[in-house]
């Protein structure tokens, strides 16, 4: 075997090793705590009537996102 296919074999495997980016890995939340939390932000903040100006999207997606985080522990107003 010719020794310089070798070491261009390993620098390719090299760059495509450091190409990948490192990820964390996080539990993913389950469907019932998506759907807890998803019933929960809807009565905390229901959506506005079709056809309205305005709207509460950003507060929705703050919510949903801090009852995930609290796996659904959240203080009901």
């Amino acid at each position: 075997m010719d020794s310089s296919k070798v070491v261009y074999g390993l620098r390719a495997l090299i760059i495509v090793w450091l190409a990948i980016p490192t990820v964390t890995v996080h539990a993913a939340a389950s469907a019932d705590l998506m759907k807890k939390c998803r019933e929960m932000m809807i009565k905390t903040y229901p959506p506005p009537p079709v056809g309205t100006a305005g709207g509460n999207a950003k507060q929705q997606r703050d919510y949903f996102k801090s009852c995930v985080a609290n796996k659904g522990n959240m203080e009901q107003k």
